[in-house]
């Protein structure tokens, strides 16, 4: 045990994870070893296995503290705050004082804005750890988190004169300054901390980097923080996914390549893998991509994240692997061996997730309705899609797609559940799409055209099994309803389901992602192929060049929008009131016109943009929700490196 100690002090999981399993197995009634395994499975990902671990581990020793700090610890992982807070106090219960769960407790009473019960422990850290600077630190958490930076300042600088050698104080200082938007102090602080904690020094920079120009290209600063401390996966991760971010190919390879040599792999290591995948499909190198599939799978092999990172790579895995024609989709329309795929994963409620949309998927079809699930596995798939959009402006018949992601529940009711913070949600979107957040009023009249919008579009572009095994962290077994999006992406699930079959049979069912699997497959070409002309609805003055240059397209009118989500970010703006919805839709709608008759028309124009895309259709045009494919083609990466390279 002492061997699996020191691995786990140098933060060498797979070491400690072999050791701490050795030791169970060699002394299965020794409860140190029994939590030292079972803590080491969280650190690990393997959060469900954890689970089971630790229930078995109180009801076995009633009254041992680690259970129930276990169970604390896989609450937090999971979201449910409540519960840790719960856990947290049983721990106390059973042996009072005790420093971890009294900071983790406080720190979870103040995510749950329970300030009075926090200042209890504050009390207790001073009675029984005051020359440590954990009270200090979580009674100036609460004043901030209550009252705003301004107030707790004047605490933090106390405690930080008292306290100016200890890394756990500036670790949680610079974080501080971080969330208040201090950056030059916390690089102040960072700089202070280098020499007692150089990983948590290097955070705290690159964290202000993020948060300063977080669409800037940073993988040469985790590249030099890397060097400092090579044999660190975490620094070897920050430089793999900064590469990605940046859609620098070659710095990522090489990071995943020190990534297995390291030989920390984790399964929440596949969302990298993903990422790779994307580039790979772009240059066409399957056998590349396949490889990278294997070291990584290889690589996992006898860790307990390993079913639950095969199935991540599910979709990745149909898309390359199969050489008969026919072979990815026949499999993935394979409900039940897909179901068994998810159990084998032993991954609790995140599983029943993926059950639920596999279920959802296999009804549609059956329903009758016309469904394109597999667009990111078959090309064949885009073309369908292709040749009904060619035949609609071949014919001139009104026609509309209309993508329906989590930020289109701006536009539903959440289910009882989780109802209680569909205002927080809403407003969060807001801030993302516009930088404000509009009136009552407005926000309803906006949804009411959304749904609007949605209910006479043709194809419905909803999160299918691939979405879904993006965001279900089978790794933590996180339920979705934890999270914003996922409560976008439950909303959307919930209204399909709802559906009759004679509801669902009007219409054509894609995924949302669609756009990006067109570029995947290259397909934009014989989409546009034919079309001569189109009229645009964008935020990019030089779309309408690139279209043509790139696709022969000649846009005979482009209509610019306010922009919107990351493009406006991009510009440190916020939209004014002339140009928030309604205004704005008004004023595109306006500038349209009546000449879109069989006319395709390009739209990228985010959430409201759904209402002007239902009122083209209603005018007689052709027209695709695009999105943030525009942003692609302009070379601005908006979008996760999961989604399109």
């Amino acid at each position: 045990m002492q061997k699996a100690r020191l691995a786990q002090r140098h933060k060498n999981w797979r070491a400690a994870l072999e050791l701490w399993r050795t030791s169970v197995e060699k002394a299965p009634g020794n409860p140190t070893a029994a939590a030292g395994y079972t803590g080491v499975l969280i650190y690990v990902g393997a959060v469900p296995q954890a689970r089971r671990r630790a229930e078995s581990f109180v009801r076995r020793w009633t009254t041992d503290e680690n259970g129930p700090m276990l169970l604390a610890r896989i609450a937090e992982v999971q979201g449910d705050l409540g519960r840790a807070i719960d856990e947290w106090r049983r721990a106390l219960a059973l042996v009072p004082g005790t420093l971890q769960p009294l900071i983790r407790l406080g720190s979870a009473l103040i995510a749950e804005r329970r300030f009075t019960e926090a200042e209890i422990c504050v009390a207790e850290l001073k009675r029984h750890h005051p020359a440590k600077p954990y009270a200090a630190v979580l009674r100036a958490q609460i004043v901030q988190r209550a009252n705003g930076y301004p107030e707790a300042s004047r605490l933090w600088r106390q405690a930080a004169d008292k306290f100016a050698t200890n890394a756990d104080f500036l670790r949680a200082y610079g974080r501080a300054l971080i969330a208040a938007g201090e950056y030059e102090e916390c690089l102040a602080v960072a700089r202070r901390l280098r020499n007692l904690d150089p990983y948590g020094a290097i955070r705290l920079q690159g964290m202000v980097l993020s948060k300063r120009c977080p669409y800037q290209d940073q993988t040469q600063f985790w590249q030099a923080a890397s060097a400092e401390l090579p044999d660190n996966a975490g620094m070897v991760r920050s430089v793999l996914d900064a590469a990605l971010r940046a859609r620098q190919f070659e710095q990522a390879h090489a990071a995943f390549q020190r990534l297995l040599d390291l030989n920390q792999l984790r399964a929440s290591d596949a969302d990298y893998v993903t990422g790779l995948a994307q580039s790979y499909f772009e240059r066409d190198q399957k056998m590349a991509l396949r490889q990278t599939v294997r070291d990584f799978l290889g690589g996992l092999r006898e860790h307990p994240g390993y079913r639950a990172a095969a199935v991540r790579l599910h979709r990745v895995i149909l898309a390359s692997f199969p050489r008969s024609t026919g072979a990815a989709v026949a499999v993935s329309r394979n409900a039940p061996r897909f179901v068994r795929m998810v159990r084998g994963a032993q991954a609790g409620n995140a599983g029943e997730m993926l059950e639920r949309i596999a279920a959802l998927e296999d009804r549609l079809i059956k329903s009758g309705a016309s469904c394109l699930f597999d667009t990111d596995i078959d090309a064949g798939q885009c073309r369908q899609f292709i040749r009904t959009v060619h035949q609609r402006v071949k014919g001139a018949r009104a026609f509309s797609l209309i993508r329906l992601g989590d930020g289109e529940a701006n536009a539903l009711a959440y289910e009882p559940s989780y109802a209680t913070y569909f205002d927080a949600d809403a407003a969060e979107r807001e801030n993302v799409w516009w930088g404000r957040t509009p009136d009552t009023s407005t926000r309803a009249e906006v949804a009411a055209g959304v749904r609007a919008a949605a209910d006479g579009a043709d194809v419905w572009g909803i999160p299918t099994r691939d979405r879904f095994l993006r965001d279900v962290r089978l790794d933590t077994g996180r339920p979705l309803a934890t999270t914003r999006s996922g409560r976008g992406l439950l909303t959307i699930l919930r209204m399909v389901e709802t559906m009759s079959d004679t509801e669902l049979r009007r219409r054509i069912f894609v995924s949302a992602h669609l756009p990006q699997d067109l570029q995947r497959w290259n397909l934009y070409p014989e989409l546009f192929q034919g079309i001569g002309d189109a009229l645009l609805v964008s935020c990019h003055a030089a779309l309408p060049n690139l279209l043509l240059e790139r696709f022969g397209v000649r846009v005979t009118k482009h209509v610019l929008t306010p922009p919107g989500d990351s493009i406006r970010e991009m510009q440190h703006r916020s939209l004014t009131d002339q140009e928030m919805p309604p205004q704005s839709i008004y004023r595109t709608l306006e500038a349209l016109g009546d000449s879109m008759h069989g006319r395709l028309v390009l739209v990228g124009a985010g959430y409201s943009g759904k209402i002007i895309i239902g009122e083209a259709k209603k005018r007689g045009g052709i027209v695709l929700d695009l999105g943030s494919i525009f942003d692609s083609w302009m070379g601005i990466h908006t979008r996760s490196y999961q989604d399109v390279a």
